[in-house]
């Protein structure tokens, strides 16, 4: 997971989180004053559609607000419906062949837009634009 923060269009400071199921990270403004966190995770889910229940448990277990997947393999005939969970929105980039895609789970209560322009059809990354408090995050999830 690589998250991304500015609150100077002129300087973006990036964290590359290796891969350890849970992260909390300082929200952008607390890099300055608050003492604020936003709990991201990522997980390699192997199958989304056969999870969503365990993964909505692990969200709400550990009060996550960002969830990062790879391997969610999903396609075009699984709608978000199917993989809906409460309070929360989902992105995805399906791989359109067997395996592979990556998504996010956020949090209602958050400001996310998908950076399609930042996408690469070579590689399998999703960018995700968080607004938080008059501050600009990226979040990427690859595989």
């Amino acid at each position: 997971v690589i998250f991304c923060h500015s609150q100077d269009p002129d300087h973006i400071t990036c964290h590359l989180f290796p891969v350890p199921p849970i992260l909390s990270v300082p929200s952008p403004q607390s890099f300055t004053a608050q003492l604020e966190s936003l709990n991201i995770a990522f997980l390699n889910v192997c199958s989304l559609r056969k999870k969503v229940k365990e993964v909505e448990a692990f969200i709400s277990s550990r009060r996550i607000l960002v969830l990062g997947l790879a391997e969610t393999w999903l396609d075009a005939t699984i709608s978000d419906q199917e993989l809906a969970i409460p309070h929360f929105s989902l992105s995805r980039r399906d791989r359109g062949a067997r395996g592979g895609g990556v998504a996010f789970y956020c949090h209602s209560s958050l400001a996310v837009i998908r950076r399609r322009d930042l996408e690469n059809e070579a590689i399998e990354v999703m960018w995700l634009e968080l607004k938080r408090k008059g501050c600009s995050s990226l979040l990427g999830c690859a595989y």
